[in-house]
């Protein structure tokens, strides 16, 4: 299944910087109630200009195990694999919805890597809309129930393509910065969670952690 999707990635990308899958072969070949979505791989464009999206995509294709994960298996950051704060915020969100992070499908909302979204070259929406058939094709082959968004930005953009408008639920965090998650619907019963960044917001830390909100509506 997983190489079927891999087909859908547009040909014009292979030579982009970037990746597609953060999960492997196990997690994109049966029914999956949570999908997981980015933005985009972040790092260096032109020093990583050899770490291209046919390369990632012949890695997680021939050479991964089957139950791989990049947020348990890869080293980011010079660290231990596995041990970097936003790879460890992940787990435990997954954790706590009763989810293998080498079993549940995971990419990002747009395969070209860049510095920051706003230096994107080619703009965001052009960039979206490219890889969106991807996304389509998973989140129907796999009967997704959830899609959990990395970023409320990342989450306006999926509830926009889901057509995810019914808000039911929000997570206000419970310090100063008071940050919030959301929960929306939309009319086939899908829902989209807009989280709080993990590169920013300790979700291992109870004031910040959304899961249970996520809990409460993985239907």
């Amino acid at each position: 299944m997983l190489e079927d999707f891999a087909k859908l990635v547009p040909s014009d990308l292979h030579t982009t910087s970037g990746s597609v899958f953060y999960s492997g072969r196990d997690a994109f070949r049966a029914p999956s109630a949570i999908y997981v979505l980015g933005l985009n791989p972040g790092g260096d464009p032109e020093g990583q200009a050899s770490d291209t999206v046919g390369k990632h995509l012949s890695f997680v294709t021939n050479e991964a195990p089957a139950a791989w994960s990049a947020y348990t298996d890869e080293s980011w950051l010079g660290k231990p694999p596995g041990s970097a704060r936003f790879q460890r915020r992940v787990r435990h969100l997954l954790s706590q919805l009763g989810a293998d992070p080498r079993r549940t499908p995971s990419s990002n909302l747009i395969f070209a890597r860049s510095r920051r979204i706003s230096t994107l070259e080619g703009g965001v929406s052009a960039h979206e809309e490219e890889c969106w058939g991807f996304h389509e094709a998973v989140i129907q082959r796999l009967a997704v129930r959830m899609i959990v968004c990395l970023g409320v930005s990342t989450g306006v953009a999926v509830r926009r393509r889901t057509a995810a408008d019914q808000l039911v639920a929000q997570f206000r965090e419970k310090n100063q910065r008071g940050w919030t998650s959301s929960v929306h619907f939309n009319g086939s019963g899908l829902s989209v969670a807009s989280l709080t960044h993990p590169s920013i917001a300790d979700w291992t830390s109870e004031p910040c952690d959304p899961s249970e909100m996520l809990q409460r509506h993985l239907i």
